[in-house]
């Protein structure tokens, strides 16, 4: 397992068990067939918070979707594509 991948690895930890499971799953399926841009775009996502990170991926139809968004956006979180009800 090479720095990069351990590093992910530990970047996927999360505090939410569904994001746990959610993002090692994907990195253990999908990570081999990104491409750097794509690559660019997951850490971006990691770098989120939880909360903001769950419910990126809940608006987006799940994590594939949320990553395709995050290719073209320089900030994920902020993607005006969905409104969100700010009292949740």
């Amino acid at each position: 397992m090479t720095p990069a991948l351990n590093r992910l690895r530990w970047l996927c930890r999360r505090g939410m068990l569904e994001l746990d499971i959610l993002l090692d799953e994907f990195l253990r399926l999908h990570h081999s067939e990104l491409d750097p841009r794509e690559r660019q775009a997951f850490e971006r996502l990691l770098a989120l918070d939880d909360a903001v990170l769950w419910q990126h991926i809940q608006q987006n139809g799940g994590i594939t979707t949320a990553l395709n968004k995050a290719i073209f956006s320089e900030d994920p979180a902020h993607d005006h594509s969905h409104q969100s009800d700010p009292d949740i």
